[in-house]
């Protein structure tokens, strides 16, 4: 039960506040903290709260990293992100750059979807690559490369995926390659920061139109 408790009754001393728990007094106490010859006030508001050094708490082992920070799970919602909007292929022979995209190296899985939505017309194919740069856009690697898709043909979806927490198939030292990697095939491991979208048509002949695709992501923690 809550009380107060007047401090030298008889002479009308100071009130202090003070619980009754089972016929004993016990005062309430604010907490207060702060260096010598300080005293800050707590309260539930940021910065005011009672500081706490978890990494010198021999109670929370397996919570605290290697340097003595919290391990907190990472709940972020996973990312959708299009790699490449609608996007009709050239009806030259030529590889094309497309869309790049950056801030993905904090990912560590992804599954791309390669959607083909009109086949074009006449005669030609389309190989999409997408390749990522550990240096800023000076230099890339193929990261994925599509199966071959003949102008005409019906749309189609291709599905490639992507963990960066699993070995790489990069042999060390190997020398950085574009347009090399076969059909179908994507590398796993980590990637770079940024990805870019490469568009290779190739073998055209008539009058062709290209066909229409896009690329769509989702990237998890």
């Amino acid at each position: 039960m809550s009380d107060n408790t007047v401090i030298n009754l008889g002479t009308g001393g100071d009130v202090i506040a003070s619980d009754d728990i089972s016929g004993v007094k016990w005062q309430r106490v604010k907490i207060t903290y702060g260096v010598d010859g300080t005293a800050t006030d707590v309260s539930d508001t940021l910065g005011a709260r009672v500081p706490i050094n978890l990494s010198q708490s021999a109670l929370l082992p397996s919570a605290l990293g290697p340097a003595g920070g919290l391990q907190v799970e990472d709940v972020t919602a996973p990312a959708s992100i299009t790699l490449q909007a609608s996007q009709v292929a050239g009806n030259a022979n030529a590889t094309t750059t497309r869309t790049t995209t950056t801030g993905l190296g904090k990912y560590t899985t992804a599954l791309i979807l390669v959607n083909v939505t009109a086949g074009g017309a006449a005669t030609g194919t389309l190989q999409l690559f997408l390749q990522d740069s550990v240096d800023g856009g000076t230099s890339w690697n193929d990261l994925i490369s599509s199966p071959t898709f003949a102008f005409g043909a019906a749309g189609t979806t291709m599905v490639f995926t992507l963990n960066a927490n699993i070995a790489s198939t990069i042999a060390a030292g190997t020398a950085q390659a574009i347009e090399t990697m076969p059909a179908s095939q994507s590398r796993t491991g980590p990637w770079a920061d940024r990805i870019r979208v490469r568009e290779k048509v190739s073998g055209v002949s008539g009058s062709p139109t290209g066909p229409t695709y896009t690329i769509t992501a989702v990237f998890k923690r």
